[in-house]
């Protein structure tokens, strides 16, 4: 646990340190994709590539699709924790036969999920 912890707290402090040893002001990081212009500076161009901006791009997509799909799964498995334990109608624990997902919850989820998004959708 303890190197997890070490490991994580480098990726995040490492490249604040490289940025200030190269002389990269604070203010280029005002806007969206500074990490990955910085990036591409930094790794240069192979063959006409930035492979480090894109790398980081990469990186960052893949980042948002883990932590979508974890959220998902766990949230819609929240009610369905809460209808076995009686804080919510016994509607919410009825699951599929099959495959044995909540589907009354998820279904719920989505739904409560998309009206949020109000006149976005």
């Amino acid at each position: 646990m303890i190197a997890a912890v070490v490991l994580v707290s480098l990726t995040y402090i490492l490249p604040f340190v490289a940025t200030y040893y190269a002389g990269i002001p604070a203010e280029s990081f005002g806007g969206d994709g500074a990490w990955a212009a910085i990036g591409g500076a930094f790794g240069g161009k192979i063959l006409g590539f930035e492979w480090l901006r894109f790398m980081i791009v990469l990186g960052g997509m893949m980042s948002a699709f883990g932590m979508f799909n974890a959220l998902v799964m766990s949230y819609s498995r929240l009610p369905l924790a809460m209808a076995r334990e009686g804080m919510l109608p016994k509607i919410f624990a009825k699951t599929s036969k099959r495959t044995d997902v909540p589907w009354v919850s998820i279904l719920c989820c989505a739904s409560l999920w998309a009206l949020c998004l109000g006149p976005a959708l």
